[in-house]
């Protein structure tokens, strides 16, 4: 159970002074970088209203509530629902390093919350059928290898009457998102690296990363060889690769997958896309033919409903079907009949 005796501003300002420690030795940098606006209260004000806007959209209270957060990163929104008044916070990332610092941060800063987090994949959630009152996805349904498998797999755990609430930054109905992701795509595929490139860092192509992969497992391929097949790989995580160069190797049979402007860039070593477009309308009409009752919600930045750009999306929110076009963001509320 959360310590009754703190708010969330306390939960906040112990956060802040680990924060503010940057002990990178025991902890990976990039958590750090992930982390760094937490310490800005002003930034971490908008965090807990985006947090609550969800529940808002979704007609339910925080409190009281079991909670699955797939894709739950460093556990922040997990933090934040906790601290809350959550019954319960099951957070699950296919990232490991990401739940390992969960569990380190949580257990020196010796915080007594409901969160409970694991390795997990999306598309196979490791939870009973009926245990919770809502799925969330923020930010992160578009990173899934098999988003159909995640929208089953959440209709399945929700309880009857349950939500499922996705929100989303990639609004493939957005002609100028659309372009964007596109370019995006291309960058991280055939490179060149960038320190920043539309707000990501790139390290390496990923094309690049499949020849390394390729070269630890067929070393004696000659290096034309090598590149081709790397070519023709696009869209394959490791195993995959491996699996279709040996198969070239004894067989001869060359893998044709080449890179495909329009298509989302896989991530060969993490076995995830970089990221993935999706037009909230026909996300939500995937949801309503599982099952579920299923609304597309427009969205233009601010959190809440209160002052002047939460109304501006509450009457943005009404035209949906028109303004999805123009919006940066959207969110989808999917409720279990």
């Amino acid at each position: 159970m959360a310590d009754k005796t703190k708010n969330l501003d306390q939960y906040w300002k112990e956060f802040t002074a680990f924060l503010k420690k940057r002990d990178t030795k025991n902890y990976p940098e990039f958590f750090f970088h992930y982390c760094r606006y937490i310490p800005n209260r002003e930034m971490f004000d908008k965090y807990v209203r985006n947090a609550r806007y969800l529940f808002e959209l979704a007609k339910r209270p925080i409190a009281g509530t079991k909670i699955l957060d797939v894709g739950c990163g460093f556990g922040i929104d997990s933090l934040i629902f906790a601290a809350c008044g959550a019954e319960a916070v099951y957070g699950m990332d296919v990232n490991p390093d990401w739940i390992e610092t969960i569990h380190k941060y949580m257990k020196e800063l010796k915080w007594d919350l409901p969160i409970h987090t694991k390795v997990g994949d999306a598309s196979v959630l490791d939870y009973e059928d009926d245990s919770f009152d809502v799925v969330l996805s923020v930010e992160a349904i578009s990173h899934y290898h098999d988003p159909n498998a995640f929208l089953k797999e959440a209709y399945r755990v929700l309880r009857k009457g349950g939500s499922l609430v996705v929100s989303d930054g990639n609004n493939g109905a957005n002609p100028t998102v659309r372009k964007k992701t596109y370019a995006i795509w291309d960058r991280f595929e055939n490179g060149p690296t960038a320190e920043s490139f539309h707000g990501h860092q790139i390290k390496k192509s990923y094309v690049d990363m499949r020849k390394e992969i390729i070269h630890r497992k067929f070393s004696d391929l000659p290096e034309n060889e090598v590149v081709d097949l790397a070519r023709n790989t696009f869209g394959m995580g490791d195993k995959e690769i491996e699996s279709v160069v040996e198969k070239y190797v004894k067989e001869g049979t060359k893998p044709n997958s080449p890179f495909t402007p329009g298509v989302p860039a896989f991530n060969p070593e993490k076995n995830d896309y970089i990221e993935q477009l999706f037009d909230p309308r026909e996300l939500a009409q995937r949801m309503d033919a599982l099952g579920f009752d299923a609304r597309p919600y427009a969205h233009f930045g601010g959190a809440g409903q209160h002052g002047l750009i939460g109304t501006a999306n509450a009457v943005l929110r009404t035209f949906s079907a028109v303004t999805v076009l123009a919006a940066p963001t959207f969110k989808v509320v999917a409720v279990k009949k």
